[in-house]
């Protein structure tokens, strides 16, 4: 039996009516939360250990949303929504990651009992089907969707079957496309075959240059991934939920966003809590704007904000966002069994990659120097999935792994939109920043 999927669980949220839709979401808050209190409408979650206060507001249009609450939890994802909470600086709560808090930020028995008592269903059932990622709903909604081939990878270590089209593993539509009278074809692959190629102008990616062997060269798709991103527009969201940053922190929950114009030019979000031996938690929250000579930071604190400027080096730039995203392609996707499907998008192919098996650079050799913060011992790793979306110029668009530590689950997720289109404006605490951090300015002008 699979648990709900995404857009099985979209459907349920959107027959929900109001108040039940509020009254959902804050069961599921209060189930995460040691302290709770109804405030103005809102619900107030308090966590005395870690000093962590958050107001949580369900939303169903943008004018619900301001700068009063800290979570917006809607209940039909919609772009104008997902502007005014950036514009806001509230964290934004789709439908897919709502669905994720149930599923993995609360006891099964829990979320089993939400889901009977608001949906009428269990979290599992024969009308459920595999869970698909947050990022993937975007593929699922657009109607042209067509398999045009699927290339299966024959791993070094274990083999795989041909995937002959449509079952759990195959992406939202697939369904349906081949009712439609849609083809699939299954296509052996060996060094020197390429999947079919585009006639586009351009010279498009083809993402079997990546393969070597039967396996993926992870870390050269990640080199084409940031190559790819080079002076381009975009913004991107990053979630994770137990799982480790590059320097290896492993965040209990975090979310980033940054919307880039250029690598000068950026906003950046983040807010997250992180955890160290030995059960201490420490929250890290902030927000930063580079106007293409500085960057800008403000943080929260106890009594007012506090501000920071910052020369933009190389490590301040946006291409830092982008090198981070890069690892994690080049961690995740470095399986040893792999099935690669290319399906059409509007008329535009992007490549499907679903790595499973056993995740390398995660189970290494835990005693690696540098690396030991990143790495399991090999049994302590299971249910391990990762599955990534491609385009043709060689942008991972998405990128939702899963997987349980010694029974603990962890789950992270990364997302590119709006690619060439993304036009971050200051923020409204830009003007402040600037006037608070002049000495700093001057600091810097001294080459102090």
């Amino acid at each position: 039996m699979s648990v709900v999927s995404p857009a099985a669980f979209a459907r349920l949220l959107a027959d929900l009516d109001r108040e039940s839709f509020r009254a959902f979401v804050f069961d599921l808050w209060r189930a995460r939360a040691d302290e709770t209190t109804i405030d103005g409408g809102d619900l107030v979650v308090c966590r005395p250990a870690t000093g962590v206060r958050e107001r949580v507001r369900p939303v169903t249009g943008p004018g619900e949303i301001d700068e009063t609450t800290d979570v917006a939890v809607a209940r039909r994802d919609a772009d104008r929504l997902r502007r005014r909470a950036d514009a806001a600086g509230v964290s934004y709560v789709p439908p897919a990651s709502l669905r994720d808090l149930a599923l993995y930020g609360v006891d099964r028995e829990t979320a089993d009992a939400l889901f009977r008592e608001y949906f009428g269903r269990p979290v599992e059932g024969s009308d459920a089907t595999a869970a698909e990622s947050p990022r993937r709903e975007q593929f699922a909604r657009v109607a042209a969707v067509a398999v045009v081939a699927v290339v299966t990878v024959v791993a070094v270590v274990a083999p795989i079957s041909p995937l002959v089209g449509g079952g759990a593993d195959s992406p939202p539509g697939d369904a349906a496309d081949s009712a439609a009278g849609g083809t699939v074809t299954p296509v052996d692959v060996g060094d020197d075959t390429t999947a079919p190629a585009s006639e586009r102008d351009d010279g498009p990616t083809n993402v079997t240059r990546y393969l070597s062997g039967g396996a993926l060269d992870s870390e050269a798709l990640a080199r084409g991934h940031v190559d790819a991103l080079a002076n381009r527009s975009y913004t991107l969201r990053v979630s994770h939920n137990g799982s480790r940053s590059p320097d290896g922190k492993r965040w209990i929950r975090a979310e980033r966003t940054v919307r880039v114009a250029g690598p000068r030019t950026y906003v950046h979000r983040f807010r997250g809590h992180w955890s160290v031996r030995g059960g201490e938690v420490t929250t890290v929250r902030y927000r930063e704007y580079a106007d293409g000579e500085a960057l800008y930071r403000v943080q929260t604190g106890p009594v007012a904000p506090s501000y920071e400027r910052f020369d933009l080096s190389r490590g301040r730039t946006a291409d830092a966002h982008a090198d981070r995203a890069s690892v994690y392609v080049e961690r995740y996707l470095a399986t040893t069994e792999l099935t690669v499907t290319e399906v059409l998008v509007v008329g535009s192919p992007v490549y499907r990659l679903q790595a499973t098996g056993r995740p390398t650079e995660l189970t290494a050799n835990a005693s690696s120097p540098g690396e030991a913060g990143l790495r399991f011992p090999v049994e302590t790793v299971s249910d391990y999935s990762a599955v990534a979306y491609v385009d043709w110029s060689g942008v991972v668009l998405s990128l939702d792994v899963s997987y349980t530590v010694n029974g603990r689950p962890v789950a992270f997720s990364f997302s590119y939109d709006a690619l060439g289109s993304t036009r971050p404006s200051p923020p409204p605490w830009y003007d402040e920043a600037r006037n608070e951090t002049r000495a700093d300015e001057a600091s810097l002008g001294s080459g102090r």
